[in-house]
């Protein structure tokens, strides 16, 4: 039996799990902060329901969407009137993740910063939602 390497092994396999862990966590929290400032954005667009990079019954055109969802934001609502360009494509250059081409209700974006999911602006604040 030769535990002394296996215990130098998993010393070594310990410190590398922890540092992974250290930026990953690290990446949540920036990720997390750069979220909240999207959803704000969207707030100030009148945007009260958004997908990020998923689908959702929360934002229709993002369930039905023939490309999917990865790889983009879906939001309902035009800004700055009706009939006017979409929001979310306006959010998205705004906060820089305009990955440059969209649909109605739809644009694809660089998801790198934010965190995926189904979000909705009620009583005054955002809510992930669970599917």
């Amino acid at each position: 039996m030769n535990s002394e390497r296996e215990i130098s092994n998993l010393k070594q396999e310990f410190s590398r799990l922890y540092l992974a862990f250290i930026n990953l966590d690290k990446r949540h929290a920036e990720a997390k902060n750069f979220t909240a400032k999207f959803l704000n954005i969207c707030k100030d667009h009148g945007i009260k329901a958004v997908c990020i990079g998923v689908s959702h019954a929360i934002v229709p055109a993002s369930v039905d969407f023939p490309f999917g969802s990865y790889g983009s934001i879906f939001a309902e609502g035009d800004y700055p009137i009706k009939n006017g360009s979409p929001a979310v494509w306006r959010v998205c250059e705004i906060a820089g993740v305009a990955g440059g081409c969209g649909n109605s209700d739809q644009h694809s974006a660089d998801l790198s910063q934010l965190l995926e999911g189904a979000y909705q602006y009620r009583r005054g604040a955002w809510k992930k939602i669970d599917k």
